[in-house]
Order: C-alpha cells, then sequence, then structure tokens
C-alpha cells in the first residue's frame, strides 16, 4: 500500500512538471493572440496568410539548440507566426518576436531581420548562399487595399483584396543584414552579378530565362557559382 502512494506522488509529481513546463515554454515563446485592426478575412478576395491551414512546424532556439513541434501558420499581414501546440487545438498563439527564435514550416525556416526602409522587424527566408560573405533572401509581402462600393447602378465597385508578393534581398550571411533590394528582372541580376556580367548575358539567352518564378533565380545563381 506505501508503495502505491509512492508511485501515485510520483506520477502526480511528474504530471505537474510537465504541465509547468508546457506553461514555461508558453511564457517564453508565445503571446495572447489579438488583433490591433480586426479585418473579416472572409469578407476580402486574396489571403493574409501564407498557408491558409495550420501546417506541421518547429520552433527552434538558436541559444540552446532546442526544438518544439507545433503547427504553424505565418500571417504576412500582419508579420507574426500563429501557433497551436497541436492540430486540433482550440487556442491560438502568436509567436514572440526574437532573433534566436526561429519558426519552420515545411523544412523552410524564417529569421528576424531589419527591414531596408526602417527599423521594423521583418521575417526572411534562405534563397541561396552566394559566398561566405553574401546570401540572398526572401521576403513575403501582403498589402490590403480597400474595396469602393459604388453610389450607383453606373459605378464599378471592387472588392477589398490582399496583394500578395514577394521581396528579395542581398544580405550578410554572418547576421543576415540586407544591402540591396532587387527585382527577378534580368537588368537587376546582371547588376548584382556585375563581375560575370557577359558570362550569365549569354546564358540567360541560352536558356531563355524570363524570370518570371524563383526557379529561374536558381538556375543563374548555380551557373553563377559554377564559373
Amino acid at each position: 500500500m506505501i508503495r502505491f502512494f509512492i508511485l501515485l506522488f510520483f506520477i502526480s509529481y511528474f504530471n505537474s512538471f510537465c504541465q509547468t513546463t508546457d506553461r514555461q515554454v508558453r511564457s517564453r515563446f508565445f503571446n495572447r493572440l489579438t488583433y490591433d485592426n480586426p479585418l473579416d478575412y472572409d469578407k476580402i478576395n486574396g489571403s493574409p496568410f501564407l498557408n491558409n491551414k495550420f501546417l506541421p512546424g518547429k520552433i527552434i532556439n538558436k541559444n540552446t539548440l532546442d526544438i518544439q513541434n507545433v503547427y504553424l501558420r505565418y500571417n504576412v499581414y500582419n508579420n507574426f507566426f500563429e501557433v497551436k501546440e497541436s492540430d486540433s487545438g482550440d487556442e491560438t498563439f502568436s509567436l514572440m518576436k526574437n532573433k534566436f527564435i526561429i519558426p519552420s514550416i515545411n523544412q523552410q525556416e524564417f529569421y528576424l531581420t531589419k527591414s531596408i526602409e526602417n527599423d521594423e522587424n521583418i521575417y526572411v527566408s534562405l534563397v541561396s548562399r552566394l559566398n561566405d560573405n553574401k546570401i540572398i533572401l526572401k521576403a513575403y509581402t501582403c498589402e490590403y487595399k480597400e474595396g469602393v462600393i459604388p453610389k450607383s447602378s453606373y459605378d464599378k465597385g471592387r472588392p477589398a483584396k490582399f496583394i500578395s508578393n514577394e521581396v528579395y534581398y542581398i544580405a550578410a550571411s554572418e547576421d543576415f543584414k540586407l544591402y540591396k533590394e532587387f527585382d527577378l528582372s534580368k537588368r537587376d541580376l546582371l547588376d548584382i552579378f556585375d563581375d560575370k556580367r557577359d558570362a550569365l548575358k549569354k546564358f540567360i539567352k541560352q536558356k531563355d530565362l524570363k524570370f518570371k518564378n524563383e526557379n529561374d533565380l536558381i538556375i543563374l545563381i548555380n551557373y553563377y557559382k559554377s564559373i
């Protein structure tokens, strides 16, 4: 009987410890999810999210190398990650913004760095490493455009919508400091890779690269690093 009560005590203590640990993790990494200017997403064309559904992901602590498995959704419009502790969880948190806390979805890691335009923290992900000092990063953007209500039957209305886009940067490989923003265009890319401009110009023409998507950028970078 004494052994039974001792075992019961340890089980109770262990469960209490786990719950305390979970609360500590939440307090360090998670905030209560609140919106300063809530919008009714269902009434707006497009999406404020990179991924509309919560997907299996990880939160990586760069200092301690601890990894926590969670479910994540990137709210690009509001520039933060929404977190659920389980797929069926009802409670949603926002991930605290800290350069040592790295969210990861589908093996794509997101890092905090300072915007070129201001001191705002933005999330970026790695596209490619150019050399030991420079890398190419990508940031997702989302702009909200208000709708227009027609004043009469002769006027044309316009629904509210989210406009999503991607922005590319040259950055420092050590601290992810952003140096220069560029477009996926032949002109911008030749300016960036000016040291091998002639060879790349011929390669772009030979491969008929149009830079309509990131795949053409990766092809060009791989060739740049090979010559």
